[in-house]
C-alpha cells in the first residue's frame, strides 16, 4: 500500500484526477468528496468505509478508464459497484456496474486489435518469405 488513509475524514475533499493506487481506505469517511476521474486501483475499501454522496462526476469515469487501463478500471468499478450495491445506492451501483461493462468491451476491443496486429505481422512475414520462394524461380 502507498498511503495508509484509513479512519481519515476526507469528508468534501477535492480528490479529483487524484491517483491513490494501493491506498487504504478502510473506514475512510469520504461523505461528499469529490472523486472524478481518480485512480482508484489496487484502493481498499471495506463496508465501513463511508463513499455516501460522493461526487463521481456526471458519467462516473474514474481515471483508470481515462488512462485506457481497462482491466483495472473494470476492478475498481466492480468494487465501487459492490460497496453501493450493500449500502443500497442501488442507481450509483447500476452506474458502475454500467462502466464496467463498457471497460469490459473496450478491453475485448483492444485485445483484438492486438491479436489482428499479430496475424497482419504474421501475413507479411509469410507473403514475403512466398515472394522470396517466387522471386527464385
Amino acid at each position: 500500500m502507498f498511503a495508509n488513509l484509513q479512519d481519515a475524514a476526507m469528508g468534501q475533499a477535492n480528490l479529483e484526477r487524484c491517483i491513490l493506487w494501493g491506498t487504504n481506505l478502510n473506514s475512510a469517511h469520504l461523505q461528499w468528496a469529490k472523486l472524478s476521474c481518480a485512480r482508484l486501483a489496487g484502493a481498499h475499501i471495506d463496508y465501513e468505509t463511508d463513499l455516501a454522496n460522493v461526487d463521481w462526476g456526471n458519467d462516473y469515469i474514474l481515471g483508470e478508464e481515462l488512462a485506457g487501463e481497462y482491466e483495472a478500471a473494470e476492478a475498481v468499478y466492480r468494487m465501487l459497484k459492490e460497496w453501493h450495491r450493500q449500502h443500497g445506492y442501488y442507481s450509483i451501483a447500476s452506474e458502475f456496474a454500467y462502466r464496467e461493462n463498457v471497460v469490459h468491451t473496450k478491453a475485448l476491443g483492444l485485445q483484438a486489435r492486438q491479436e489482428w496486429g499479430e496475424a497482419k505481422k504474421s501475413f507479411r512475414v509469410a507473403l514475403e518469405s512466398l515472394r522470396k520462394r517466387l522471386a527464385r524461380t
